[in-house]
């Protein structure tokens, strides 16, 4: 019983879209920078105009699924972080339901997911 909410503690590039930011970027496609010059340089992909805020490790930002695949990448790189949730389950006998809801920081995207949980 009860709720949580959590911030994903990966930025992306500082723009709408998270990758191809610059300063003339296109606003239209989302790639024209918040600002430029005062931004944390992370070690890792492309990011010339920094990050929305500082990574929390090297290679800890960005949208990593869709940086990778140049085959330039170093090793570091691919795929070698996930964000994960633990839950508390009840330890009571019962039907339960478990909602899930993600709001998408880089976009007006809600992701929202329920499930049944029975505990025998």
């Amino acid at each position: 019983v009860g709720s949580a909410w959590r911030v994903n503690p990966i930025p992306a590039c500082n723009c709408d879209k998270g990758f191809f930011c610059s300063v003339g970027g296109s606003a239209e496609a989302g790639e024209q920078a918040y600002w430029n010059g005062t931004n944390p340089t992370p070690k890792g992909f492309d990011c010339p105009t920094g990050t929305a805020f500082q990574p929390p490790f090297d290679y800890g930002y960005g949208q990593q699924l869709w940086n990778l695949g140049s085959g330039t990448e170093p090793p570091e790189a691919m795929n070698t972080w996930v964000i994960v949730d633990h839950l508390k389950v009840p330890l009571a006998k019962g039907e339960y339901v478990l909602r899930w809801r993600w709001d998408v920081e880089q976009n007006s995207q809600i992701w929202s997911h329920c499930a049944d949980v029975t505990i025998v």
